[in-house]
């Protein structure tokens, strides 16, 4: 694997917002996810991509590893689970899109709120969402909410990879947004044919 990792994050129907992962934070990469840890204003940010899930999940740590709240929705939540794309993972450049829908999850990995509802309707009514990416999302969203609802998100997560294991957390290098047009790879794979 070369590394660092580019992440890609599609965000319709025009912005890709791209993230450097240096190397010190990646804590698995195969075929089933990527986990990798990056610094951010002081507190860890915990990201789980999965290749055939239909949602990514970020954590948000203290650096003695704790979770580290934040106020929204009337949920004091820590997990911010994003309804996307399954990743595609091509050399050291991943690839994914984010479907408007989120899922903020507090401490107990159990108590949720479901919101941006509004724009996932909203993508829909203005063709920014294929029918296959608009049933990939509720299928997402489904799949999701019976985790949450059943071992719950905590246990799921540490299947993966740990919650409170750390070792090098490098600061996340400044992200960068592009336009859609601006990323030659998004071209070719932007029916998101290899999801089906």
């Amino acid at each position: 694997m070369t590394f660092p990792l580019f992440f890609y994050n599609l965000h319709l129907p025009d912005e890709v917002r791209i993230f450097e992962v240096p190397n010190s934070g990646v804590r698995r990469f195969d075929h089933n996810c990527i986990v990798f840890d990056v610094e951010i204003q002081g507190a860890v940010l915990r990201h789980y991509s999965f290749k055939d899930r239909w949602f990514e999940i970020n954590v948000s740590l203290t650096k003695d590893g704790n979770f580290r709240t934040e106020e929204h929705h009337h949920i004091s939540w820590c997990f911010n689970c994003d309804i996307s794309t399954p990743h595609l993972e091509i050399v050291n450049n991943i690839y994914n899109a984010d479907l408007f829908l989120d899922v903020l999850v507090e401490p107990d990995g159990k108590t949720y709120a479901v919101i941006d509802e509004n724009d996932f309707e909203w993508g829909i009514a203005n063709d920014f969402l294929s029918k296959e990416l608009e049933n990939g999302a509720k299928k997402g969203l489904d799949d999701l909410l019976s985790i949450i609802e059943t071992e719950g998100l905590i246990n799921f997560l540490n299947h993966y990879y740990p919650l409170h294991s750390f070792g090098d957390i490098p600061v996340q290098p400044k992200m960068n947004k592009v336009s859609l047009s601006n990323v030659e790879q998004y071209k070719k794979i932007k029916d998101f044919s290899y999801l089906y």
